[in-house]
Formats: structure tokens, C-alpha cells, sequence
């Protein structure tokens, strides 16, 4: 299980929507994950959770209650229990969500010959980033961050569906009970 737990970061391209408080171009876009966690840390004496979410940077807090569902269907799939307020260890999250422009260069083929197209695109940054907190020691024992990039802002039933897909992706290395 210590491989399991060893520090890492990704990064994928993938012709997917990406992480749910961003946007997604239908082309590929960019998902990274960056997991710290306890190698030593007893991980088989969790059974119980609660969900304290932390802040929001940008407009990203119009996805809070959706993030919250993601977070417990997660981890209620991996075998753990709900509880409100108490359990062997608090969910917090943060998230974050905002738009840039970016100077973004094409080539163009022209009878006239090969130039370079240069214009300033939207772009919106995104992260979810997600701490679990022994409730015992009240210290950090498991971090995983996804960020990604994308060019459209997703809201309602898609927004959703990305945000399903980046907790899935943050608890995948998380052990099942």
C-alpha cells in the first residue's frame, strides 16, 4: 500500500470535459493531479467522515453543493461512512475558478506563403483541492489537487458531470475500506 501513497503529479491530455470548476475545449485540455500522502499513516483504522468545504476563490463557490454530493457518493462507494460533524476523519476542500487571456499562436497556409495568426483567447483556470484531517490529531494525512484548463464555462448538468469525474479522479489512489 505505501506505492499506493507515494507523492506524485500527472499530466494528462485528454479529449474529455475536464475538472468540473472549469471549462472544457473540445479539443484536449489539460488535467494535472498532485497527491501527497502519510506513507505512515494507518489507513485501514478509517471507517467514518464528515465534510467541512473551506473557500471559494472566484465563482467557483456555485459549485459547492455539488462538489459536497461528489465527495460523499465517493467515498461512501469506497466503504466509509457518512457522518455529519463527526468521524474518523473530516473532508475539506477548496476550490478555485477563473478566467485569463492567453496569447495564443497559429500558423496559416496563404497562396502568398506561411504566416503566424496571434490573438488573445478566454481561458478558465480551475482547482479542486481536497485535504483529509485526522479528527484525533486534527493533522492532514492524505492532499490531492486536480487543476485544469479549458475554454468553456461549464454550468448546470455538465457541471456537475465534471465535477463527478475530478472527485472520482482526486479519490482514485484513496484506499477502499
Amino acid at each position: 500500500m505505501a506505492n499506493l501513497f507515494q507523492s506524485l503529479a500527472l499530466g494528462v491530455s485528454v479529449a474529455v470535459c475536464t475538472l468540473g470548476l472549469t471549462g472544457c475545449a473540445t479539443e484536449s485540455s489539460n488535467i494535472k493531479t498532485h497527491l501527497e500522502a502519510d506513507q505512515t499513516y494507518n489507513y485501514q483504522q478509517l471507517s467514518s467522515f464528515s465534510i467541512e468545504p473551506k473557500q471559494f476563490v472566484g465563482a467557483a463557490s456555485d459549485a459547492e453543493a455539488d462538489i459536497y454530493n461528489a465527495v460523499k457518493n465517493t467515498l461512501t462507494q469506497k466503504g466509509y461512512q457518512f457522518t455529519q460533524g463527526n468521524g474518523d476523519f473530516s473532508v475539506e476542500f477548496y476550490a478555485r475558478r477563473k478566467e485569463e487571456q492567453k496569447m495564443v499562436m497559429r500558423p496559416i497556409s496563404t497562396p502568398a506563403g506561411q504566416f503566424t495568426e496571434y490573438r488573445m483567447e478566454d481561458f478558465l483556470q480551475g482547482a479542486l483541492v481536497v485535504h483529509l484531517r485526522d479528527l484525533k490529531n486534527n493533522e492532514v494525512f492524505w492532499k490531492n489537487t486536480l487543476s485544469a484548463e479549458g475554454k468553456h464555462r461549464a454550468e448546470g448538468e455538465e457541471l456537475k458531470k465534471r465535477i463527478d469525474y475530478a472527485v472520482e479522479r482526486i479519490f482514485m489512489p484513496f484506499p477502499n475500506k
